[in-house]
């Protein structure tokens, strides 16, 4: 029993040491939508694990309980397989660098944000967008010879677009 006690310990410490791990490691990439599997994955172990630390306790469920047990640590272990072979390849950092790089443009930092003003840029929070494949991509904002210009760019490909909705570029006179 005592050792039943210590693995259902051990899945709920190693659920949460992911979930950590995850939500951080996801700011990197804007919370995309791969994210929310494992913490929806996660969440669904830890109550599964409570569950079982709580109502299966009488002997005739002990073999009940190490076949969930043995399926939470299944599930513990794939996860993060699974993680590193689907997460973006490019951090949205990453992707402001090359956008930078590449396109010879200014991106918004805390020397030059009054630029990006929330009447020019209508999206001044947004970092991700929806796409018809049900899959998201960065959007960034630069400027380029005073005209703001917005990217959507692809995290798992690289591929990035320039969008139309190009505006000229005018400070507020306050």
């Amino acid at each position: 029993m005592f050792e039943n006690e210590k693995l259902t310990l051990g899945v709920f410490l190693l659920a949460i040491s992911e979930g950590i791990y995850y939500t951080f490691k996801a700011r990197d990439y804007v919370y995309m939508e791969d994210y929310m599997i494992h913490i929806s994955l996660l969440t669904m172990v830890i109550f599964q694990t409570f569950f079982l630390h709580v109502f299966l306790i009488e002997p005739t469920q002990q073999k009940r309980k190490n076949r969930v047990l043995l399926f939470l640590y299944g599930i513990l272990i794939g996860l993060p397989i699974y993680y590193f072979i689907i997460h973006p390849q490019y951090t949205f950092h990453d992707a402001q660098l090359l956008i930078e790089q590449k396109e010879k443009v200014e991106l918004p930092n805390k020397d030059n944000v009054e630029k990006f003003n929330a009447d020019d840029f209508g999206w001044k929070d947004a970092k991700k967008v929806p796409t018809h494949g049900n899959k998201e991509l960065y959007f960034i904002a630069a400027i380029k010879d005073e005209n703001i210009l917005y990217y959507t760019f692809n995290p798992r490909t690289g591929e990035y677009s320039s969008s139309n909705l190009e505006q000229p570029h005018e400070t507020n006179p306050e």
